[in-house]
């Protein structure tokens, strides 16, 4: 079978697997002081702003827009009530991330269009904390103009407190972090901490995993069998994106001899790995960009005569399954191939676009 006949089969089947959503045991609360207990579909933050789809622990599947429920939590995790949202005389109902309750609120919202902090307005409405920064050229030079309109929002959300707009003036890009403190501060001031409850709780510990990975890799101008490559690889997670995803960095190294030519390719992997949340065996697939070099040496009787480094840039994607019997400890299997020009080989091979494939195993160690 050829190799980018198995990537497309196990793509096609990742894809199928993708309507297979994580679920996770919670709550959801047909009004403000009732709740009914099961499992709900998790997700990402845009889509959890979107519906509900809920499971009783005894009964089917049924799925709820905004406002057919008060909302719906996720057991020790994030808590999502129905709000309107005011925007450009615009109104829209979604389910809004409860991060804090008060005697001011304090929600958040993730779309296509970003992340938005949004403020009571009035009954189940609320309007979007305006944060802009704009980007202007001068001579020839792109410079960012941030504007502090979103601190006038809150300097007018928290009038009744003007001991936070120090704080508040400190505030240059609004984040999670810093939206919890003030809001935080706001109820010290007002309430001794005595009115104040902070549903959002920081699920995401800093993590990565490092891998040390085996491959045999094929290249479509070398004959006989395939050639070894290695890789040292970190993955870094990104949970506030999506909690599935990693960003893939390292070092690859591979050797290919030619007949009177010798090719030692060193490649730095820039790629985003989708890991699917299945408990033990976990279907995976990642694509992206590697650049390095390829150095290039020509041997005359066990001589080198001529030798130079070439610039590489290639575009891989692979998919596999990441199997882990226990929490820290991984085995990665997968199949990749990989789209790239090597114009310095020409009296290797004549095409300047070329393919090559590798079967990998690697072992992985998750800190």
């Amino acid at each position: 079978m050829k190799v980018y006949t198995l990537l497309f089969f196990i793509f096609c089947t990742v894809i199928r697997l993708d309507a297979q959503t994580e679920v996770r045991p919670g709550i959801i609360m047909p009004k403000e002081n009732d709740s009914v207990t099961g499992i709900i579909e998790y997700w990402n933050d845009i889509k959890n702003a979107e519906r509900c789809s809920f499971k009783p622990n005894s009964g089917g599947t049924t799925t709820f827009n905004p406002f057919e429920i008060y909302g719906y939590r996720f057991t020790g995790g994030k808590f999502y009530i129905s709000k309107y949202i005011r925007r450009n005389d615009k109104t829209t109902a979604s389910f809004v991330e409860y991060l804090i309750k008060g005697k001011k609120d304090l929600y958040y919202l993730r779309d296509k269009n970003g992340s938005h902090f949004l403020l009571d307005s009035g009954k189940d409405t609320v309007i979007e904390m305006i944060y802009k920064n704009s980007h202007i050229y001068k001579n020839d030079v792109e410079y960012i103009n941030e504007t502090n309109i979103h601190q006038s929002y809150l300097k007018a959300y928290f009038k009744d407190c003007p001991e936070l707009f120090n704080e508040i003036e400190k505030i240059k890009v609004p984040d999670i972090s810093n939206m919890i403190a003030v809001t935080k501060d706001y109820h010290h001031f007002m309430c001794a901490d005595t009115g104040c409850v902070v549903f959002y709780k920081k699920p995401y510990k800093f993590h990565l995993t490092l891998e040390f990975r085996y491959g045999m890799i094929q290249f479509p101008w070398v004959s006989g069998p395939f050639k070894s490559q290695y890789a040292y690889l970190t993955h870094f997670w990104l949970p506030r994106f999506n909690e599935h995803i990693y960003l893939i960095t390292g070092l690859i190294y591979s050797t290919i001899n030619t007949g009177n030519t010798s090719l030692y390719i060193y490649k730095i992997p820039l790629k985003i790995e989708y890991i699917f949340p299945f408990k033990v065996i976990k279907p995976k697939f990642d694509g992206g960009l590697n650049v390095g070099e390829v150095s290039i040496a020509k041997n005359i009787e066990a001589s080198i005569t001529d030798y130079n480094v070439n610039l590489l840039a290639d575009f891989p994607v692979s998919a596999g399954i990441l199997i882990t019997p226990v929490r820290f400890l991984g085995i990665d299997l997968s199949v990749e191939g990989d789209l790239f020009p090597l114009n310095s080989i020409n009296d290797v091979e004549e095409n300047h676009v070329l393919f090559s494939y590798s079967f990998n195993a690697g072992i992985c160690l998750r800190f």
